[in-house]
């Protein structure tokens, strides 16, 4: 079954505004670079506690990319949003009383933190998906059955 659009405010609710920026128009930048790839790879990682965040492309892609296994080309962003909406349908649809949902999402999300992208994850579908929950139920529980831990989930709650 396809998902519906993106309820409004789902992605915001989790992922902070200059990073969607960056997902979403970066690579257009990134072109205007001479000599640049076709996809966004970081080779330098700004200090994460600076007092100011980087402006130019080159820093941005090291603050917003934890890793080089996370390229961004310019269909990452429309590839993300379509998994976190698989994600949201499959929560609208356990909200709204189906026993159990399915959602097939790639790419993947639990090491996407709310202002970085890792490990082939852009948007935090499992963060979304439990936001979206907290709006009916106080508590939700997060079950990451992959081989290695959710940083990205972690670090967002």
């Amino acid at each position: 079954m396809a998902p519906d659009a993106l309820p409004p405010g789902v992605v915001e609710a989790v992922h902070l505004a200059d990073y969607l920026a960056f997902l979403r128009d970066g690579p257009a930048e990134w072109a205007t670079l001479p000599g640049a790839a076709a996809e966004i790879v970081p080779n330098v990682h700004p200090n994460r506690h600076m007092t100011a965040r980087p402006r130019g492309i080159v820093a941005r892609a090291g603050h917003h990319q934890a890793d080089t296994s996370c390229p961004i080309s310019p269909g990452t962003y429309d590839a993300a949003t379509a998994a976190v909406a698989c994600a949201a349908h499959a929560t609208r649809a356990v909200l709204g009383g189906a026993r159990g949902a399915y959602a097939l999402c790639r790419p993947p999300g639990h090491h996407a933190y709310a202002d970085m992208a890792g490990g082939f994850c852009y948007l935090n579908n499992v963060a979304i998906a439990a936001e979206m929950a907290r709006q009916t139920y106080e508590r939700v529980a997060i079950l990451d059955v992959d081989v290695h831990h959710g940083n990205g989930t972690q670090g967002i709650f």
